[in-house]
């Protein structure tokens, strides 16, 4: 039976490799087809129980889920370190979670990096994290008073940004750029240059997307402000510094970055109000899309970096599974599991079964 505390040693070339139980699952070679597509619909189902509700996977790859109960319980703190307890095995990562917790409090966030160097460690930093994509590769770094721009659209051509950047390479300011993204050209062009150091300018993307689609309105709230849009008759080749903001600081990772801008903090508070009071008219999918829009404007985020070694992968998934499990814990704990994963696993178990059983009548 699976455990989703085990660690699986598997043969790779000369040595062992360490896997989760997620890893090993999909790596399984087949002698037929018919048991490709078998394990192939059980993962999928799995998978999906696990983006819903952490412990998933295993409880459907299992075919194992207890009845459930009406009553949403109010879980105790021994009953949430007892479930932490079976994402991992090691007293190191359940105080890094103990701690982590502990700064983040009721409403923080956790965020989770990979450490430059052989340390472990925890941080409580200020500021609002929002997701991003970097349009290069460049080391996370912190900024005080950098530039910000935010714009609504694509950029084809680095001719339609020469003006600001020959503005940038006279005064040396530190500006970021956040847009919906650019063309290779106009990549490579910032990136040879920051690299040459002849621009101290950093580009992010925000995907054009229903998650993200009201991020950069969320960004210019918190920086103070406008953005520019093509659709409001603004032309990229006439942007100048003076179409920039100065924040207090940013700091930037791979995939978020940290703003602080304490001249703002009564707008956010204002823009938090309205998002609370439009969430309790609308429907509920548009209520979580605002929520998560809200979480990102709560202004704490702990920072956990953890060293990258042969066990990252393992702890940072029993970390990742802890952080879940707090986003469904309001929904109770019965006989020491996620109701939510008992409810999820059920639910896909038996479409799981369905699945198979009409994809091998069909092949009959």
């Amino acid at each position: 039976m699976l455990d989703l505390n085990s660690i699986i040693l598997t043969r790779a070339k000369d040595c062992a490799k360490k896997q989760t139980t997620i890893q090993y699952m999909n790596s399984f070679k087949f002698v037929s087809e018919e048991a490709k597509i078998r394990n192939n619909i059980s993962v999928s189902c799995a998978l999906r129980a696990e983006q819903i509700s952490p412990g998933g996977f295993v409880s459907c790859m299992n075919q194992k889920f207890d009845s459930v109960i009406d009553e949403n319980l109010y879980p105790r703190n021994e009953q949430l370190f007892s479930l932490f307890k079976r994402y991992t095995k090691s007293d190191f990562i359940l105080n890094i979670i103990k701690n982590a917790l502990i700064l983040a409090g009721k409403n923080g966030k956790i965020l989770l990096e990979k450490s430059n160097n052989a340390m472990t460690s925890i941080e409580l930093i200020h500021g609002y994290q929002f997701e991003m994509t970097q349009l290069w590769n460049f080391d996370e770094i912190k900024i005080i008073k950098p530039r910000i721009i935010c714009i609504d659209g694509y950029i084809e051509s680095i001719s339609e940004i020469t003006n600001l950047l020959d503005e940038c390479a006279v005064s040396k300011e530190a500006l970021v750029l956040i847009t919906h993204g650019a063309s290779d050209d106009v990549i490579n062009t910032l990136s040879v240059n920051h690299i040459r150091k002849t621009l101290n300018v950093f580009a992010y993307s925000v995907p054009k997307n229903l998650d993200s689609i009201n991020l950069l309105k969320d960004v210019a709230v918190v920086c103070g402000c406008d953005i520019v849009s093509k659709f409001k008759g603004q032309l990229l080749n006439s942007l100048s510094l003076l179409d920039t903001t100065q924040i207090d600081e940013i700091i930037l990772y791979k995939k978020n970055a940290i703003i602080r801008h304490a001249l703002t903090n009564n707008f956010v508070r204002i823009h938090i109000n309205s998002l609370q009071e439009r969430a309790k008219i609308e429907i509920e999918d548009v209520q979580q899309m605002l929520y998560k829009r809200i979480h990102a404007l709560i202004s704490s985020c702990v920072v956990v970096k953890l060293q990258d070694d042969d066990n990252f992968i393992i702890n940072s998934q029993a970390i990742d599974y802890a952080i879940r499990t707090l986003k469904v814990i309001h929904l109770g704990i019965y006989d020491n599991t996620l109701t939510s994963t008992n409810v999820i696993t059920s639910f896909l178990t038996k479409k799981c079964s369905e699945q198979l059983n009409s994809s091998f009548i069909q092949v009959l």
